[in-house]
């Protein structure tokens, strides 16, 4: 176990345990959240579609001051979106982050909602032109109206593709997990060719459905960041955490740590896992084999008591060694 921790630090991979490793061999399914795990994380606002009466600068203005308050990291695309356009956000009141929603706060006295389509009346959505397929929606609107529709672009991680086929490959079924539209999660489930997907999903949700999977798979491991989506990463018999772009609850609490973000060293955890249960197997079969020869020798009067020990003493434990160094390698 200590090879399979040492071999996973080397290579950019922090393993909190030698259970970990032995749970890892048995997993049969992986599941992933989507943001910032399958996708790159370094979202875009590629459309912004303003409902008649408001200006462009006066909505990202107000959707700009309400993500400056906000950790998740689509607010870092809005912060950095009101930068490019030379807005200065403005005091927000009660502030309050509504987990697989969006945000509300107040401005001037007056409620706004920065949050997914579901959140609103769909007829009121329809009425804004919106033309992009297969991408993020973000809604602006207040308690009476839909102000604005921003659609978000964020890339499929370059490597996603061949992560997904190295595990499927092992008899590992794969599956998403996330709280963006159908339209994104198809979009992103057919591009990386994974078994299953499930979309919509509030918190609770992708709890419900880990279960269910559960039950279904019995080893669960799941990769994500810990935005939104902890409790059921924490149910999962391996949460895997992206270590620079998660949350720190994440970080902390996490099974197994992906120093660089880099998705394709789960095939070489699950490859690590299972070389490393074998090669315990081969240890304790080997230590077994020698021990019980070494008393039927010692029986016949072939070995000594002081070779008996030595072989079986030191010698076991140098060849269990040397054999466990093959996990680095």
């Amino acid at each position: 176990m200590v090879s399979a921790i040492t071999s996973g630090t080397k290579n950019g991979i922090i393993i909190k345990g030698g259970e970990y490793v032995g749970e890892l061999s048995r997993i049969r399914a992986v599941l992933f959240d989507k943001t910032g795990t399958l996708t790159e994380g370094r979202i875009e606002i590629s459309d912004l579609i303003v409902n008649e009466g408001y200006s462009e600068d006066e909505i990202i203005k107000i959707a700009y001051s309400i993500e400056s308050k906000s950790k998740h990291p689509i607010a870092k695309t809005f912060q950095q979106y009101g930068k490019n356009k030379g807005i200065k956000a403005v005091d927000v009141d009660n502030f309050q982050s509504i987990p697989g929603v969006g945000l509300k706060a107040d401005i001037q006295s007056k409620s706004y909602y920065l949050a997914k389509e579901d959140y609103f009346n769909k007829e009121a959505i329809t009425k804004l032109t919106d033309k992009s397929q297969g991408k993020t929606k973000v809604i602006l609107g207040n308690d009476s109206e839909i102000l604005a529709l921003f659609s978000l672009d964020d890339k499929i991680r370059d490597d996603g593709k061949e992560t997904i086929t190295d595990i499927k490959n092992h008899g590992i079924k794969t599956a998403m997990l996330t709280g963006d539209n159908e339209s994104a999660a198809e979009l992103v489930a057919n591009s990386l060719s994974l078994d299953e997907y499930y979309s919509n999903l509030l918190p609770e949700d992708k709890l419900n459905i880990l279960e269910d999977l559960s039950e279904k798979y019995h080893d669960i491991a799941m990769g994500g960041d810990g935005v939104n989506d902890a409790p059921s990463l924490a149910r999962a018999n391996i949460w895997i955490a992206m270590g620079m772009g998660g949350a720190d609850i994440a970080i902390e609490t996490a099974d197994i740590i992906l120093m660089n973000d880099n998705i394709s060293k789960i095939p070489f955890l699950i490859n690590l896992a299972k070389k490393t249960m074998f090669i315990v197997k081969e240890n304790v079969a080997i230590s077994i084999i020698i021990k019980v020869g070494l008393i039927i020798l010692g029986i016949l009067g072939y070995v000594s008591l002081l070779e008996a020990v030595i072989i079986g003493d030191m010698g076991v434990t140098l060849v269990v060694v040397a054999n466990a160094i093959r996990i680095g390698r």
